[in-house]
């Protein structure tokens, strides 16, 4: 199998042979993109009179053919995803422009589009010092402006510091605009761990095994899941006291807040918690091992756990309560 700095190279070589036969003309290069969390090989292809380029990441490709391990059948994949990129490119450089345009001549556009994300400090080092954004414990809010929601998902853009004075919006100005929008555009969703776990199991199982199984879920009663309708950094729930107020009634707990990801957060009753006998450490231990063995660097968030209670602020649990 060949590492990734064989596989990139042999990538960039031959990506060529694999598309149709106008691309022999175009340029290819590889650029370093900085996302979420990670810095990326992005692979991009410049198309004669095109304002965007067609990027796909080498990254993501390394990673399915180390679990296939057939070279083949990955490069055919990214051609697939790269004339796909193509053909969607003229409508979407279209429906950017034209909304690029229309917020620059109305800031109002611009201000009802920002929305904001949660994302680890000290992971995203390099990109918060490009980008406006506040601390949160040991986490950073940052902004994206989003220009379309659709049935594929939402597309949008960091805000970066020179948008941002672009549009004349301090970090103040963002921060109260996106807690408006970022619940308007994509409202919270409060899911209990009983009615999760029935949803999931239940296309699985039948009614019977189900009934069996639901004998063994008496902790999940006091669990509960945070994230929003899209389930895309749905972790932004924690900036929001009275959807937290929500859960506490629920709990008639103060809650332990548990990060499953940059997309949603689990919330488990303290009083729950204690009678279990576990204590915050233990927690948090599984927490970063389960982040470490199976959620993806880039959906991270972090592996630290909070706490939610009378003081109406999310801080950071004590390791020995």
């Amino acid at each position: 199998m060949m590492t990734y700095e064989e596989f990139k190279g042999k990538m960039i070589n031959s990506i060529k042979e694999y598309l149709p036969v106008k691309y022999s003309e175009f340029d290819i290069f590889v650029v370093s993109i900085q996302k979420i969390n990670q810095k990326l090989d992005g692979l991009r292809i410049k198309i004669p009179g095109a304002k965007t380029c067609p990027t796909i990441y080498i990254n993501d490709f390394y990673d399915a053919y180390a679990k296939k391990n057939d070279f083949e059948w990955v490069m055919r994949g990214a051609a697939k995803i790269i004339t796909r990129i193509e053909s969607s490119m003229p409508q979407k450089e279209t429906e950017v422009q034209d909304f690029m345009y229309n917020a620059s001549s109305n800031v109002e556009l611009f201000r009802r589009n920002v929305v904001f994300e949660l994302v680890n400090t000290e992971m995203n080092e390099e990109l918060l010092k490009r980008v406006p954004y506040r601390k949160f414990n040991d986490l950073s809010v940052v902004y994206r402006w989003i220009y379309d929601v659709g049935s594929n998902g939402q597309s949008g853009i960091l805000i970066t510091n020179e948008l941002a004075k672009q549009y004349s919006m301090s970090e103040t100005d963002l921060y109260e605009n996106a807690l408006k929008n970022t619940k308007r555009l994509f409202p919270i969703n409060i899911e209990s761990m009983r009615e999760f776990t029935e949803r999931i199991l239940g296309a699985i199982f039948p009614s019977g095994m189900m009934s069996l199984m639901q004998e063994d879920m008496g902790p999940i009663d006091s669990m509960w899941i945070l994230s929003n309708i899209v389930h895309t950094n749905g972790a932004t729930a924690l900036l929001y006291p009275e959807v937290l107020d929500e859960v506490v009634k629920l709990a008639d707990s103060e809650l332990l807040l548990l990060p499953s990801s940059r997309h949603e957060i689990i919330a488990v009753s303290v009083e729950a918690l204690k009678m279990t006998g576990q204590k915050t450490e233990e927690v948090k231990r599984m927490v970063h091992e389960i982040n470490m063995e199976h959620v993806p660097l880039g959906e991270q968030l972090s592996n630290e756990v909070y706490l939610y209670g009378n003081t109406r602020e999310v801080t950071l649990a004590n390791p020995f309560r």
